[in-house]
């Protein structure tokens, strides 16, 4: 079975599909929420709106180092560890942002704030100082084919432009 016989009419090798021969698995895969209703036991879907989440975000940079941590922690204490474990209730993407807020409170860094007002308020504004030149400059002309007459007609319309009027 080479590259030269396999698609070539009238091939009888390999696994053709008919009526009665289909794939398994027949069909478009499920979608992801299907998948994860499936999962989790329950329904999955858009129910967060854009304003939603930044007002959440603006809220968690503002609440204290203790507040984010009952967030994120649970009052159930792991066994092996004794340390608490991460609380249930609360989405997982709040968890990862207040995980990385409370990383820039223990490192002194900025980039959590930095990312929570650029999604909440937009980049700030950058103003660019600078000088345009609307001088206009073109490539002399040769006037040597013009009369005495269209010269004058010339330097009066240059005149004229100049003047601004």
């Amino acid at each position: 079975m080479g590259k030269d016989t396999k698609f070539k009419k009238g091939n009888k090798q390999g696994n053709r599909f008919t009526s009665e021969n289909q794939p398994q698995n027949r069909g478009r895969k499920p979608k992801v929420y299907k998948y994860l209703k499936k999962v989790v036991g329950e329904s999955v879907g858009h129910e967060l709106e854009e304003q939603d989440f930044k007002d959440i975000m603006q809220a968690l940079i503002e609440l204290p180092p203790a507040k984010l941590l009952a967030l994120v922690r649970s009052t159930k204490l792991d066994p092996k560890t004794g340390k608490p474990l991460p609380n249930e209730e609360t989405p997982a993407w709040i968890q990862m942002l207040v995980s990385n807020i409370n990383t820039c409170i223990r490192y002194g860094k900025l980039d959590a704030l930095e990312y929570v007002l650029e999604r909440s308020f937009g980049q700030p504004k950058q103003t660019i100082e600078g000088m345009i030149d609307s001088q206009i400059t073109t490539a002399p002309k040769d006037l040597s084919m013009l009369s005495t007459e269209e010269l004058l007609q010339y330097n009066q319309i240059l005149e004229k432009i100049e003047k601004g009027g």
